[in-house]
């Protein structure tokens, strides 16, 4: 939320979370940074969210949970922020299928093994894939995330690869 705000200076930024700690430490963070009057967190279960609310959103931005069917954390607070277990993709993608403008977007980051299911998600909820990144670890690595960019709009899918380390 502080880089979308940092870098759209005309942009009000709503940022939701289930933790109640991490929307007090986010709130913290919004109310110490220059972006302070544009910025403000909420805590809310994204699934629910939807239901909630007639506000929609032009742009969401989403670094969901990643880890499904694995072992989760004794940490409940962890184990929720790791896990698909409270926001699996199918209800991520539905939820902002439901949020956006006309001209929205939703962007989000998965584990590259995720890569069709995202796609059938997009699809099932008539969203179209404009944009993905490959992140690969070292340049001679199989990508190991996919950065996403979809759309209620269809446009060429544009692909691009991001190498973490060089050396």
């Amino acid at each position: 939320a502080l880089m979308v705000a940092q870098r759209n200076p005309h942009t009000s930024i709503l940022a939701i979370d289930i933790e109640s700690m991490a929307v007090e430490e986010s709130n913290y963070n919004f109310t110490n940074s220059p972006w302070a009057d544009r910025l403000r967190a909420v805590k809310a279960d994204f699934v629910s969210f939807p239901k909630l609310t007639d506000v929609r959103f032009d742009l969401i931005v989403s670094n969901p949970p990643f880890f499904v069917d694995s072992l989760t954390c004794p940490d409940a607070n962890r184990s929720t922020a790791r896990h698909t277990t409270q926001l699996p993709f199918d209800k991520l993608i539905s939820g902002a299928a439901n949020l956006l403008t006309p001209e929205g977007k939703l962007c989000l980051i998965t584990p590259a093994d995720c890569e069709n299911l995202i796609s059938d998600l997009s699809q099932t909820n008539n969203l179209h894939i404009t944009g993905k990144t490959f992140v690969h670890p070292t340049p001679d690595a199989l990508p190991k995330r996919i950065l996403w960019k979809i759309s209620n709009h269809m446009a060429a899918i544009e692909e691009h690869h991001l190498t973490i380390e060089i050396e």
